[in-house]
């Protein structure tokens, strides 16, 4: 029987074996949602391994579970209990601050949008029995926080073990130089004043009027 730690209903998908103590595999099968029965294969009084091989999705591996058959043909139930894979996403300024209203985006190694969604400010971004075991994924941000910029993509590796995973993004502040405040006149140039002067030459014994216009500053 293949059930979640946290209930006793059967786990859908994963692969299953039977193995003797030298790791020889005597029986195989993938689950299917319900308990999976062995007859007239193993030997009374012998000890086996079940084994999981690959764990259903959203699923973390379990230890193999050893068991002795039975000598007098009773019914031996074994019972695997997996922990789901637990990922806590945090998306964080510079301050260690939560952020919100970040859009991030989850994708498998083949780019393959997993989930999409956008956080919240202060909470941490959970998500449970969604990724697979050991599988390889991409944390990428689609939306920056207001006054911050994008930051790269993170890459993370899901626990086989059931460990809580914690991602972390952290995004920096967009900074201004000088920054001028809203509604602020730029500051005057040096100020030019134009003119009128009157040059007289003096030719032979009369005076020659010229007039010019002549500009005062650079």
């Amino acid at each position: 029987s293949k059930q979640s730690i946290s209930g006793t209903g059967e786990l859908s998908g994963g692969r299953y074996q039977i193995q003797k103590p030298d790791g020889r595999v005597v029986y195989e099968y993938t689950g299917n949602g319900m308990p999976h029965e062995v007859t007239r294969l193993l030997i009374a009084g012998e000890t086996y391994l079940f084994v999981e091989d690959l764990a259903p999705l959203g699923y973390a591996y379990t230890e193999a579970v050893e068991f002795t058959v039975s000598l007098d043909g009773s019914i031996d139930r074994v019972v695997m209990k997996d922990r789901p894979t637990h990922v806590e996403i945090r998306k964080e300024g510079e301050e260690n601050s939560l952020l919100g209203g970040a859009i991030l985006q989850i994708k498998d190694h083949h780019g393959e949008l997993v989930e999409e969604f956008e956080t919240k400010e202060g909470e941490v971004y959970t998500i449970i029995a969604a990724l697979t075991a050991g599988g390889q994924y991409i944390l990428h941000e689609v939306k920056a926080p207001h006054g911050y910029a994008l930051a790269p993509d993170v890459a993370f590796t899901i626990s086989k073990d059931g460990s809580v995973d914690t991602i972390t993004m952290i995004d920096a502040k967009i900074r201004r130089e000088n920054p001028r405040t809203p509604g602020t006149p730029e500051k005057p140039g040096p100020e030019k004043t134009v003119g009128w002067i009157t040059a007289q030459y003096r030719s032979g014994v009369t005076l020659d009027e010229v007039t010019m216009l002549h500009s005062y500053g650079d």
